[in-house]
């Protein structure tokens, strides 16, 4: 065996471990993280879009606090296992999970947020009186199929309001793990069942908060 062979094999091996590696990595944030870890959640329309960054213009923020008009976000990358439902223009809009970067990653990018997922369940596309959700199935909600990406179409006024009330009945204390956490119920059973009851989004944010908290 040459060493060109050999380089070319080893050259084969190491990519494959590196995906491998990526894969076993990659844990999609469950629709509970994405409402109750992000430093910030709005629904917006996308005003610019820069190499490295995406500009959101905030029509509504329904978690965590932040007054600027429009925000800085990291654009999500593209890479082997997740692929955004669909690439960067503006005039998009979305529902935003997004986590406040470091000092030094906000110099080097030129942005304040980063999307709250190694792939793309950081970043819901709204259309209409719908909102697209990937990683999870709601029972109830409307399948899509695109390609590498199939998910859920939920109704938005729906996903809106189970968010806008999540943290009223629930708070999450974190951990070392990127995505470890506990959570605790915050709210009194009333409030609780009052919650679930508002509509199935709501009745499934719930029972998942709950399973995830035992």
């Amino acid at each position: 065996m040459t060493q060109a062979v050999k380089a070319s094999i080893f050259g084969l091996l190491l990519a494959f471990a590196t995906v491998a590696t990526a894969v076993a990595e990659y844990i999609a944030p469950s629709f509970v993280v994405l409402a109750g870890r992000s430093d910030l959640i709005v629904a917006g329309m996308i005003a610019k879009v820069s190499p490295k960054t995406f500009t959101l213009r905030v029509e509504e923020v329904l978690a965590g606090s932040e007054r600027s008009k429009e925000i800085e976000v990291l654009r999500f990358e593209d890479w082997t296992c997740s692929f955004r439902w669909k690439p960067y223009e503006a005039g998009q809009r979305e529902i935003a999970f997004l986590h406040k970067l470091s000092k030094k990653e906000a110099r080097e990018s030129g942005a304040k947020y980063g999307t709250m997922s190694a792939g793309d369940e950081g970043e819901w596309e709204i259309v209409g009186k719908e909102v697209s959700v990937q990683g999870f199935r709601v029972p109830g909600g409307r399948e899509f199929d695109q390609g590498e990406h199939p998910g859920q179409w939920l109704p938005l006024d729906l996903v809106l309001d189970s968010i806008r009330r999540f943290r009223r009945c629930f708070s999450i204390v974190t951990d070392k793990d990127p995505w470890g956490s506990k959570i605790l119920q915050s709210c009194s059973a009333t409030e609780l069942a009052e919650y679930r009851s508002r509509s199935y989004v709501h009745a499934y944010l719930v029972e998942t908060a709950l399973e995830s908290g035992r």
